[in-house]
C-alpha cells in the first residue's frame, strides 16, 4: 500500500512538473528579448549634440522674440524647461513647442535607466508608424481622440506613407493632416524594465490653416502585441 501511494505521488509529482512547463514555456521570458541600450537622437535639434553626458551638455543656439518684441536665445535645455509658454511671442509658439518636446525627450532619456529589454523593431519606419495605437497622432483639442481604438492603421484607413525625409523621421498624411514622426529617443522611462519609445510629431493642416508640435511616450510589452500609449503631451 505504502509503495502505490509513493508511485501515486511521484506520478503526480511529474505531472503538475509538466503542467507548470507547458503554462510558462508560451511567455516569453526576459532572457528571450533583446537587451537593449538606451538612445537619444543626435539630430533632433537640428546640429549634432552631445548624448553621453548629462541634459546640461546639451548645448544649441537657437533664437526667439520674446513677448516684449525683442530677440533672445535659447541655450540650453535647462532654460527651455524652466521657462513658461508665454516667454515668446505668439507667432514664435509652434517652434518653441518644437524645442520645448525635444528637450522633454532628452531629459526624460538622461534620467532612464541605460540598458532595458525591447520589443521594439530596430527600424523606425512606416511599418512602425502603421502599428502605433490609433490615439498616436497630434492631440487638436476637444474630442478628437475620442473612440480611437486599435492601430493607426485600422483606424484610419486614410493612413498614406508621404516620405523619410531623414533617418528616424516619417512622413505620413492621415485624417486631413500631414504628420511627420520623428523618434527623439527610446529608453525605460517608466522603469518597468522595457523600453519605450518618445516620438515628437510636427503637424500641419492639409487644406486649412493651423499647425503645431506634439508628443507621445509609446511602450511594447510583447513581440506580437501592439504599441501602447503611456504618456502625451
Amino acid at each position: 500500500m505504502s509503495q502505490q501511494l509513493l508511485r501515486l505521488g511521484i506520478y503526480v509529482s511529474v505531472i503538475f512538473t509538466l503542467l507548470s512547463a507547458c503554462s510558462t514555456s508560451n511567455q516569453p521570458s526576459k532572457q528571450q528579448q533583446n537587451i537593449e541600450t538606451a538612445w537619444l537622437n543626435p539630430l533632433i535639434f537640428e546640429q549634432q549634440i552631445e548624448t553621453n553626458g548629462s541634459l546640461e551638455d546639451i548645448k544649441f543656439n537657437i533664437e526667439f522674440t520674446g513677448t516684449d518684441e525683442k530677440p533672445f536665445f535659447a541655450k540650453g535645455c535647462s532654460f527651455v524647461l524652466q521657462s513658461g509658454d508665454d516667454i515668446v511671442v505668439d507667432w514664435e509658439y509652434d517652434r518653441w513647442q518644437w524645442l520645448k518636446a525635444n528637450c522633454v525627450g532628452a531629459n526624460r532619456y538622461f534620467n532612464a535607466p541605460k540598458t532595458a529589454y525591447s520589443f521594439w523593431p530596430e527600424l523606425f519606419d512606416y511599418e512602425t508608424i502603421k502599428h502605433l495605437p490609433a490615439s498616436a497622432i497630434p492631440n487638436l483639442g476637444g474630442e478628437s481622440l475620442e473612440g480611437r481604438t486599435g492601430s493607426l492603421s485600422s483606424y484610419d484607413k486614410s493612413l498614406t506613407f508621404v516620405a523619410a525625409s531623414r533617418e528616424n523621421s516619417i512622413s505620413v498624411e492621415v485624417d486631413g493632416l500631414e504628420v511627420h514622426y520623428t523618434q527623439v529617443a527610446r529608453a525605460d522611462f517608466n522603469r518597468d524594465g522595457y523600453q519605450d519609445i518618445f516620438i515628437r510629431m510636427d503637424w500641419f493642416v492639409k487644406d486649412a490653416f493651423g499647425k503645431g508640435t506634439d508628443w507621445v511616450v509609446l511602450t511594447k510589452l510583447s513581440s506580437v502585441e501592439d504599441p501602447m500609449l503611456l504618456w502625451r503631451n
